[in-house]
């Protein structure tokens, strides 16, 4: 039961953050907005996985957590400033919610 809160704590706030900041960068014209538009639609299909259960969505998961990755790395070329630190600290967390969708679902299958 932990797990499933602190997945759900962290893939919400995840994805809450990072559709404000597509949404403040499509607003400002920093970014093209085809990536903008990516990055929120990233962000917003994260949190739908992590709101609806569906039985095997482990690996579904890892869509939403690459696509936030390669927009990172694009909005750092585009905006002419690709932090390494920054990345890392997204890997960290993308395998932090991967691992507890993964501890969910099998907890959820032994069941």
């Amino acid at each position: 039961m932990k797990t499933n809160i602190i997945r759900w704590i962290i893939c919400i706030l995840y994805g809450a953050f990072t559709l404000v900041a597509a949404v403040a960068a499509a607003a400002g014209n920093i970014v093209p907005f085809w990536l903008s538009l990516l990055m929120g639609a990233a962000a917003v299909f994260l949190i739908i996985l992590n709101i609806k259960t569906l039985n095997r969505k482990t690996y579904l998961v890892l869509l939403p957590l690459i696509l936030l990755h390669i927009c990172a790395v694009a909005n750092g070329y585009y905006l002419g400033e690709n932090n390494i630190v920054h990345h890392f600290v997204r890997l960290a967390v993308s395998v932090i919610i991967f691992i507890l969708f993964y501890l969910s679902a099998r907890k959820r299958n032994a069941e």
